[in-house]
């Protein structure tokens, strides 16, 4: 696809949009991102890019997408609601899926990538301890929409909303072969911020707040990470507008992986490269990494991201860790607590 088209990225105020609207500017794209009407004028102000603009989508249901999509090449669908902000996320993350596919399939714009979760490919939390399990591209989270109540704990709302608005969408490219889908799904999501994100308090910094933790002092635990970097995310988000089309019945769900790491380790390896931050972390970065904290976890099968996205590697956690930790003390004096 040539940089010159023009690409729809909704949620393009949040962490992960943001970051997938600097990249496409970078690589020479004209963007449009959607945002809700609060955060419209900020998202202006924080990227004044002569090649982006912003319209204010308030309702992904219900919300009119015509003026978004007007004369656009391809959607990156990013905005999904915040748990805890929707009484029903799950309605909400299917029916503004199914609201942007519709609208873009009626505007003939094809060309969609859908940004989902690994989480759409495991079942039960203990499933990623089991070091003898590897997750491939065709399993699927075994939920339905029963799973998705308000007093269900808020990873589990967040996993099922994320399964089923992807098999709604592949459903609907199923039955409109003319869409050239791509849904990616990608890890725990760590990495620096964009210039562009509007951080309005300490929610806006979404994963990269139990970092943020660590730095405030919080005691790790030795619970396994399941990472990548934002900015692999934001990569494979542009490859996927050159990537070959689709043929008939096959489903491109990409895993983003990058690796694994516990917190113990985090804080260990943030003591050892930036030694003037052992005052904020928990016994001053001295944790103790045992055998037993390092167990075996269930792996990822990251294959298709080469074969389908051309992603040749992904960022190595330590770096990933290091940079984000770099552009939490940027900004951190910009939110409030």
């Amino acid at each position: 696809m040539s940089s010159q088209n023009r690409i729809l990225v909704t949620g393009a105020s949040g962490f992960i949009g943001s970051q997938i609207v600097e990249h496409l500017l970078q690589a020479g794209f004209v963007v449009r991102g959607t945002s809700r009407s609060n955060k419209a004028e900020q998202l202006r102000k924080n990227c004044p890019h002569p090649n982006f603009e912003v319209t204010a989508v308030d309702d992904l249901i219900g919300g009119d997408f015509s003026e978004a999509l007007r004369d656009v090449n391809a959607v990156i669908h990013v905005a999904s609601p915040i748990i805890g902000r929707e009484a029903d996320p799950g309605k909400v993350a299917i029916g503004g899926t199914m609201n942007i596919m519709q609208q873009a399939y009626k505007a003939k714009v094809f060309k969609i990538t859908v940004l989902s979760s690994f989480a759409a490919v495991f079942t039960k939390p203990e499933d990623l301890a089991d070091g003898s399990r590897v997750f491939t591209d065709k399993d699927w989270r075994q939920v339905s929409k029963e799973d998705v109540t308000p007093d269900a704990p808020a990873i589990t709302t967040y996993a099922a909303s994320k399964t089923l608005a992807e098999r709604a969408a592949w459903e609907f490219a199923e039955a409109h072969p003319e869409i050239d889908l791509i849904t990616l799904l990608p890890a725990y999501v760590y990495g620096p911020f964009a210039p562009s994100l509007v951080i309005s308090n300490i929610s806006s910094l979404s994963t990269n707040a139990e970092i943020y933790q660590l730095l405030s002092g919080a005691s790790p635990d030795s619970s396994t990470q399941h990472a990548v970097d934002i900015r692999d995310i934001a990569r494979s988000a542009v490859l996927s507008l050159s990537a070959k089309e689709r043929k008939p019945g096959e489903k491109r769900r990409i895993i983003l992986h990058s690796g694994t790491f516990t917190w113990k380790e985090a804080v260990r390896h943030i003591a050892k490269v930036r030694p003037g931050l052992k005052s904020r972390l928990a016994d001053g970065g001295n944790v103790v990494v045992s055998e037993e904290d390092l167990k075996p976890a269930a792996r990822f099968d990251t294959s298709k991201a080469k074969d389908v996205l051309g992603l040749p590697t992904f960022i190595d956690w330590k770096h990933t860790l290091e940079d984000t930790v770099d552009s939490i003390l940027a900004r951190e004096g910009s939110w409030a607590i």
